[in-house]
């Protein structure tokens, strides 16, 4: 898989941050936050964090936290681009 355009940086929302009861505990944007955005088919995108290489997983149909701990992309690391 070839990247899409550069990289990307991960900012949850208040109230994903709320219902997990946990609190972002970085001030800026550094390694372990940027991923690159790698073309997945049929209009999708993966996300590999520039950290370690492994993908985000969106387990339990995006129930549980995200979380970037695999080494290839199938069904539950592929995600949609949308826009503010």
């Amino acid at each position: 898989m070839k990247p899409v355009v550069g990289a990307a940086a991960l900012r949850e929302s208040p109230q994903r941050l709320a219902r997990r009861r946990k609190l972002p505990n970085r001030t800026c944007v550094g390694t372990w936050e940027k991923f690159t955005l790698v073309d997945a088919g049929n209009g999708n995108v993966a996300l590999r964090a520039q950290a370690d290489n492994l993908y985000v997983c969106a387990d339990n149909a995006g129930t549980s936290p995200l979380i970037a701990n695999r080494t290839a992309v199938g069904t539950w690391e592929q995600f949609t681009m949308a826009t503010a």
